[in-house]
């Protein structure tokens, strides 16, 4: 049995409030997480970081324990304890399967199959007297690389590779619950995925940054297709027909010249102001799109569409196809003070 990192020391507490003031105004912890409660083992939990090797902060973990109602183990020890103390010392292995084996063929005693523990990987405990009366907690090594990769990644940088490889929202994260295992050849994928990040961080945000491009092309590409589009040749007729022309560019853009009677609301905020104003809440309303070149204003129909809007074009080639066709623009009147 190798001996693996130390992930964590479990302390238990009558109090995680006071026990996260200690931390935090004695032992000047900077990253105390929030705590929660985990029924399953009927505890509270907190966990408290500290500094690596390497002064950022993926040390070994402090894991403040407090009993919640009905809870017998911790109770025990702090009835035992009233104060607190330490509970467990957490190691990880790489296969936690293979680790319960091992130590069940050297005659040690573990308490239950491995179960989902409090950091959201398979763990076990062995029996105190054991383990030289200390009681010992074992860990899948996976969870101790997952957790500080995704911290190193950043949490914007793991949704977008999330949504470039095409997985559900989350799918990075580790598994909470017995029913959502990773299989091996995920777990091969996330190594891969933070190790190279760790070696070679532009490069990941270059892949980001072409898989990002690609992905936009194909959803304006599946938004065009779902589209109605008006060539700039008849726009004009579009628009007076319509009840409302909508401007979907930022607010830059629509300052530096917009077409004549549009309305500005950028796609961003285009679901917020079309449900907040009333006079636009008609289903039915003609209502026609334009951005600079049509893509945002294809992706904006779309968006209309789901909130049940009927009928909505959008003008091909946009903005910059207008103003190439000769056609007027207007800019916003710029108050004045006199």
């Amino acid at each position: 049995m190798k001996l693996g990192r130390l992930n964590h020391i479990g302390v238990a507490t009558p109090s995680i409030a006071d026990s996260i003031v200690f931390y935090r105004d004695v032992m000047g912890a900077t990253k105390i997480h929030a705590p929660f409660d985990l029924e399953s083992q009927g505890v509270k939990v907190c966990f408290v970081d500290t500094p690596g090797a390497d002064g950022a902060l993926n040390g070994t973990q402090i894991e403040l324990i407090e009993p919640l109602p009905g809870n017998t183990s911790i109770q025990s020890f702090l009835d035992k304890n009233p104060a607190g103390g330490q509970h467990h010392m957490c190691y990880e292995v790489p296969d936690i399967h293979a680790a319960k084996a091992e130590f069940e063929a050297m005659g040690k005693r573990v308490l239950g199959e491995p179960r989902i523990g409090a950091h959201g990987t398979l763990i076990f405990f062995v029996h105190p007297k054991d383990m030289q009366d200390g009681k010992v907690e074992v860990s899948d090594r996976y969870l101790s690389h997952v957790r500080n990769g995704r911290r190193e990644l950043g949490n914007a940088t793991v949704r977008q590779i999330e949504a470039r490889l095409g997985k559900p929202h989350g799918w990075m994260d580790l598994p909470h619950t017995d029913d959502e295992p990773r299989d091996a050849d995920e777990r091969i994928l996330v190594d891969q995925i933070i190790n190279l990040y760790r070696h070679s961080p532009e490069v990941v945000k270059r892949l980001i940054a072409v898989a990002d491009s690609r992905f936009q092309d194909e959803l304006v590409a599946q938004a065009k297709a779902q589209t109605h589009e008006i060539a700039v040749a008849q726009a004009e007729d579009a628009i007076r027909d319509a009840d409302v022309l909508i401007d979907v560019r930022e607010a830059d853009e629509y300052a530096a010249g917009h077409l004549p009677g549009a309305v500005h609301m950028s796609r961003g905020l285009l679901e917020f102001k079309m449900s907040s104003s009333p006079e636009l809440a008609a289903r039915d309303l003609n209502i026609v799109l334009y951005c600079k070149t049509s893509g945002r204003a294809a992706l904006a129909a779309v968006q209309l569409h789901a909130m049940g809007y009927l009928k909505v074009s959008s003008i091909a080639g946009g903005f910059d196809a207008w103003v190439a066709a000769g056609k007027p623009t207007a800019k916003p009147a710029v108050p004045t003070f006199e």
